[in-house]
């Protein structure tokens, strides 16, 4: 008997939208939450993507991008990063990848990133942070989950008769 698959999703749909304000400088920021199954491993945890673009206004190479980490697990927390970028030439974007897991709240998560610039000497400039906070539409931390038809269908009985009687 052949199987058929649907998605259930929300509404909000899976485009970049923008973390930094529109034409930050040097580095841009654009995020989307990617509704698979985490590859960490982790229970409770959502995949993201981050688009680094540089936008540098003097065709600046950036060096060393990478994020650093709050320590604290008990709030919403990055809980995989991605390496590090060795070099974003002027006008370029990278797309990395990484785990967060929001502890089951929409509080938005926290996190630095960090850059360095090259100089008129092709020498380094001192380090320059980014405060970058992403909070999540509702919706985006469900997880995905397989389930055949009729669990499916029982499941939403279910939500319904406990909605009626909130109601």
């Amino acid at each position: 008997m052949p199987s058929t698959s649907d998605d259930i999703t929300n509404r909000q749909s899976a485009d970049w939208f923008a973390v930094t304000p529109a034409f930050s400088e040097p580095l841009s920021v654009e995020a989307r939450f990617l509704r698979t199954i985490s590859v960490f491993g982790q229970r409770g945890q959502v995949n993201m993507e981050l688009r680094l673009t540089n936008s540098s206004l003097t065709q600046s190479t950036l060096f060393k991008v990478c994020a650093r980490l709050p320590t604290d697990t008990t709030k919403a927390h990055c809980s995989e990063s991605f390496p590090e970028i060795p070099s974003l030439p002027y006008g370029t974007n990278s797309v990395v990848f990484f785990g967060v897991n929001f502890c089951e709240s929409t509080q938005p998560v926290r996190f630095v990133l960090m850059y360095q610039l090259s100089t008129v000497d092709d020498e380094l400039a001192k380090p320059i942070t980014l405060d970058v906070s992403i909070k999540p539409p509702v919706g985006e931390l469900f997880q995905p989950l397989d389930m055949k038809l009729g669990d499916f269908v029982s499941k939403q009985g279910q939500f319904r008769i406990v909605a009626l009687h909130w109601s």
